[in-house]
């Protein structure tokens, strides 16, 4: 993959995690800030990448925090890395990016909602796939504006629903790609389910999406 080859002439996993989210935010209106050696107000340096939700367009109706780590990080020390990003980026949701499925930390599950707003992610180094990392953000988004726009007449229910269904689906999707991993026999197949199931995540996020859009309107 070009991703891939351009980490290979010295990109770090950082800033590869970066420019795969910069790409994602662009398209949905937002804008993704790379201040991993930015101190926040307080004087800390934790959340390496701020995402301000529909900043391109007006005024911020929200912040993601994430924090990338090429190596793994015990369970405490995750969550000491997301409350602290949450803190001092002031954002509503944290997300940590690994770089294998090795690096989650011990205890912990990727791609699983904790407190409501935390939530871990595999970008894998070895071939940078940005499914994952786009799946997560866009889940974040989704609960960020709904927490942010209380007064929104949104169908709960619905919302509900379908968040369930995407971390679901997220979850099964992510299990195949492990599998994947160490597959010998089978790969096509288990390729095609694999593809199939991030179409389903795609759809159920994207019906949490048209459900808040309909809300704000």
């Amino acid at each position: 993959m070009a991703a891939a080859r351009g980490t290979a002439k010295g990109r770090s996993f950082e800033q590869a995690c970066f420019e795969a989210l910069e790409g994602m935010a662009a398209a949905r209106g937002d804008i993704a800030h790379h201040v991993g050696e930015e101190r926040s107000a307080s004087g800390g340096k934790l959340g390496d990448v701020v995402i301000e939700l529909e900043a391109a367009q007006g005024e911020c109706r929200g912040r993601i925090a994430l924090e990338v780590k090429d190596e793994q990080l015990s369970k405490n020390k995750a969550w000491e890395v997301l409350n602290g990003s949450l803190i001092e980026r002031d954002a509503a949701f944290a997300i940590l990016v690994v770089a294998s499925e090795a690096k989650v930390p011990s205890g912990r599950e990727p791609l699983h909602e904790y407190e409501g707003n935390k939530m871990i992610v595999t970008l894998d180094k070895e071939d940078l796939d940005p499914r994952p990392l786009e799946l997560a953000y866009r889940y974040a988004r989704c609960r960020v504006l709904m927490t942010g726009e209380r007064e929104l007449e949104v169908d709960a229910a619905g919302v509900r629903d379908a968040s369930e269904e995407a971390l679901s689906a997220l979850r099964e999707a992510q299990t195949i790609r492990g599998a994947l991993t160490g597959a010998s026999k089978n790969v096509e197949h288990a390729r095609k389910t694999l593809d199939a199931m991030v179409a389903r995540v795609q759809a159920s996020l994207e019906r949490v999406e048209g459900l808040i859009a309909a809300g704000g309107s």
